[in-house]
Parts: structure tokens; sequence; C-alpha cells
């Protein structure tokens, strides 16, 4: 997600067009990943089910400030004072329409679906300047969201990294594809593994080993994820 994030931000649009562009990939990923989110939900592996779910949560810390670092970029200072109030409502809006787009299986455009969630947070932060209410998430109640602890940052990647491993290897015995190439996956699996625990681990060979998983359509989210905690970490 992060690459395709990036790639929309250097295509030079007008912040109203990469608004309504990241919006409608958010719909592209989750298309092309929700099988694998569902599973992460519904299919959690007995032994890693804690970890599996350490990550999840995670994951959704990630996404909720990401949305919210959409709409900041979107709407600035108009929206600081409710701008989780504003997320909560615009992660709410993305997931229903994911929803009934992937399970519901509605015929819905991605882009006239993209255009119509950016007109209705248009409204939302229209009426909150209007009405001037009090935010409900406040500051105090969203401290897991905005305050980090690099100690305990470090702690939670470690853990994040080893349930995505645990994970990418309870998939790869179920995976559509040749036992000959889950044994590869295996063996890929296990170097990256060892790799990671390295005293010093070597970036090339991290970035082959992922790259070589990631051409994997079923192990595609949970390498991505493994990039991003480089890239966090970093």
């Amino acid at each position: 997600m992060i690459d395709a994030v990036e790639q929309i931000r250097k295509k030079g649009l007008s912040r109203r067009e990469t608004f309504i562009e990241e919006i409608a990939y958010q719909f592209d990923f989750f298309i092309e990943h929700g099988y694998y989110i569902s599973r992460d939900h519904n299919e959690l592996p007995p032994a890693n089910s804690d970890k599996i779910g350490s990550v999840i949560h995670q994951l959704q810390l990630n996404m909720f400030r990401y949305y919210q670092d959409i709409l900041l970029r979107q709407y600035g200072d108009s929206i600081a004072e409710w701008k989780r109030d504003a997320t909560a409502v615009f992660n709410g809006l993305i997931r229903e329409y994911t929803f009934h787009v992937l399970f519901g299986f509605k015929p819905l455009i991605q882009k006239e679906l993209a255009v119509f969630i950016a007109e209705r947070m248009d409204d939302l932060v229209l009426g909150l300047e209007k009405r001037d209410p009090r935010p409900l998430l406040t500051d105090e109640l969203m401290k897991e969201y905005s305050m980090i602890d690099l100690e305990a940052l470090t702690h939670t990647q470690e853990i994040r990294r080893t349930a995505l491993m645990d994970t990418i290897e309870s998939i790869i015995p179920d995976m559509s594809t040749a036992n000959s190439r889950k044994n590869d996956l295996s063996e890929v699996t296990a170097m990256l593994r060892e790799e990671f625990s390295a005293e010093r681990p070597r970036p090339f060979l991290i970035q082959a080993l992922l790259k070589d998983l990631s051409s994997e359509n079923e192990l595609t989210f949970y390498t991505d994820q493994l990039l991003q905690l480089i890239r966090e970490g970093n």
C-alpha cells in the first residue's frame, strides 16, 4: 500500500484529485487482499492468535493514522478539532462500502464511490464548522493513536514481525501451488527469519527473499507489512 500511495502523491495532481485517488485506491487494496484480511480475523491459527491479534491491532492503528493524515491534508485546520471523529466516520464509510463491494458483490464503480465519499466528507466538515459540536474522540481517549513510545514501538515491531512470519508459514501449506514451490517458499521463509535475527542483517538479502515471497498473491499482504516494518525501523 505504501508504494502505491507514494505513486499517487507523485502524480502532481491537485489536492482534491489526490484525495479522491487515495480513497479509490483503498477499494483496490481491499479487493485484492480482502480474503486474506478476512482470514486474519476469522481463521487465526490457534497457536499464533495472540501474536496475530497484536498485528491486526497495530494495522488498525496504522490505518486510522493514515486516514487521519489523508483528511488533514485535504481539510487542514478546519478539521483539526474533530480530526479523530472525522477519521472514524471516514474509516466507517470505506469499510462499509468495501463490505458491499467485496462480499455483497454490489457493482459499484470505484471512482464514483470515491467521489461520493469525498463529497460526504465535505458535508461532514461543513456541518462540524456550522454546528461546532464537542469532539467525542478526544486526545485523552485516543492516547494510543497519538503517543509513541520508541522503546515500546521497537518491542511491538518485533512482535509484529514474528507474528507476520508465523502467519506466512501457516499459509504456505494451504496454498494452491506445487509442493516443490511450497518447499521453496518454506525454505525462503526460514532464511528470512534467520536473517532478521542475525546480528548484522543483510538488507539486500532480506529484500531478495521478500521479493520472492511477495510474488505469491496469497503472501503479498504480509510481505508488504514486513516491508513497512523495515521502513519504520530505518
